[in-house]
């Protein structure tokens, strides 16, 4: 899904001025509920056997760690010296001694063991419960050596399906829009840790608001390389591009579908930004909104398709508001909170009733969660800095989204909003906008 920001960053666009503080909300504000994470030790792989130091052992230690650390349903123990002295005396002894890892509180003890033939790399692991000693988990993995990290990924996936029954989040990637030293902005893809940046885009002019098709190969964004700004299509396997939307005005924050057959988009071709729906063809077109001289945006859909919501200042401030996909049933969705300037919607059935949101508290955008079943609200974020632009991972409770920092720059961040922590994920040269998680397994 595709959220982007009310204060869209195209030439052409007037800047939306910051309305007043955030006021306390006609929902209550609790916690959404809490969850049970496993403290598990993770210690360095092992080669053959043997206890190494090496680049390689380090980089797959630490991607794995990483993985099941954000993966929602564990918590990577941090004393990496008892740890590592533990795994020590395991190595000794030449079998597992559970009584280290239970003075590390650790439930779980992950062994991994890698094996390099040419540039083909084998990794093993295996889980033990430090109290009783079962083994509950062995997977191999194989590839090429150069596909290591991806390896780990797809391994750390694996783990969390057969653990915990969750499709994890560890393959996926996103797509976002970097901004150039020459101040151009183009579109780039990473991998959801960070790793791997790949430039799709070679404009060096302005682009804004990517989407993933569903099947993970297209994405969608606006460009203004041909002078305004048009909504293009993306081949990620060819890297060819094709125009959507050209119509009059801005052709903009796309959203697609989650079947694919659909996307949402604000165009202002009759003089003012509202919403419509058009196949992907750019075809087909239905007006939703008609904001009078004002401003719809940030359409986001529903797990089932059903719905859309979106942000509109119809009424004054910038509000949250849904409606059905045919644009009937109109009505806002929440009360109480200011400068609402961007959103999304979960994609997972699990989580079909959460929605992120981004609006002004204490004078910076901070991050929300508002669960529409149970009729509550979570703050996500609440540190000095502006957090915009979230957007879902297709686990419907990972979340990645922009961190600006009051003087500084702009750095997309992760965090689960069932336990909100921070995760920086970039920190490249120059600043990083309008995120978009990819589906699951891309």
């Amino acid at each position: 899904m595709q959220t982007t920001r009310i204060w869209i960053a195209l030439a052409v666009a007037a800047l939306i001025t910051a309305a007043p503080a955030h006021e306390a909300c006609s929902i209550a504000e609790v916690h959404v509920r809490a969850l049970k994470k496993a403290t598990i030790a993770v210690p360095d792989g092992t080669e053959n056997g043997r206890i190494v130091t090496s680049k390689l052992a380090a980089e797959l230690s630490d991607a794995l760690r990483f993985d099941l650390d954000n993966s929602g349903h564990y918590n990577v123990i941090a004393d990496t010296q008892g740890v590592a002295a533990a795994q020590r005396r395991d190595v000794q002894s030449n079998k597992i001694l559970l009584p280290n890892w239970r003075a590390l509180d650790a439930a779980l003890v992950f062994k991994t063991d890698f094996r390099l033939a040419g540039d083909t790399l084998v990794i093993r692991c295996e889980a033990y419960e430090t109290n009783t000693g079962k083994r509950v988990l062995s997977r191999k993995v194989k590839g090429a050596e150069r596909d290591r990290r991806r390896l780990v990924h797809a391994l750390s996936n694996e783990i969390v399906k057969i653990l915990v029954g969750a499709d994890g989040i560890a393959t996926t990637r996103i797509a976002f829009i970097k901004q150039n030293p020459d101040g151009g902005k183009d579109l780039y893809l990473v991998d959801y840790d960070g790793r791997n940046l790949q430039r799709i885009t070679r404009d060096k002019t302005v682009a804004v608001s990517p989407d993933w098709s569903p099947d993970g190969k297209h994405i969608y964004y606006t460009s203004t390389h041909k002078g305004d700004p048009h909504l293009y299509r993306v081949d990620l396997r060819k890297r060819q591009r094709v125009p959507v939307a050209t119509y009059p005005g801005l052709n903009y924050a796309a959203a697609v579908s989650p079947d694919g057959r659909r996307l949402a988009v604000v165009l202002s071709c009759t003089g003012t930004p509202d919403i419509y729906t058009m196949d992907t063809a750019g075809k087909n077109l239905v007006r939703l909104t008609k904001s009078i001289g004002k401003l719809s945006t940030c359409p986001v859909w529903s797990h089932d398709g059903r719905r859309i919501a979106y942000v509109t200042s119809l009424h004054g401030d910038p509000q949250l508001y849904t409606m059905r996909a045919d644009g009937t049933r109109q009505q806002r969705l929440l009360t109480g909170y200011r400068s609402m300037s961007s959103l999304d919607w979960s994609p997972a059935a699990a989580t079909a009733d959460l929605i992120v949101f981004s609006a002004l508290a204490g004078g910076r955008f901070q991050l929300f969660a508002a669960d529409l079943r149970r009729d509550v609200v979570r703050q996500l974020t609440f540190d000095a800095a502006n957090h915009q632009d979230p957007n879902f991972a297709p686990d419907g409770r990972h979340i990645v989204y922009v961190r600006e920092a009051r003087y500084g720059a702009a750095d997309l961040y992760m965090l689960d909003v069932f336990d909100p922590k921070p995760v920086r994920i970039t920190s490249f040269a120059g600043n990083e906008f309008y995120p978009a998680w990819s589906p699951a397994g891309y």
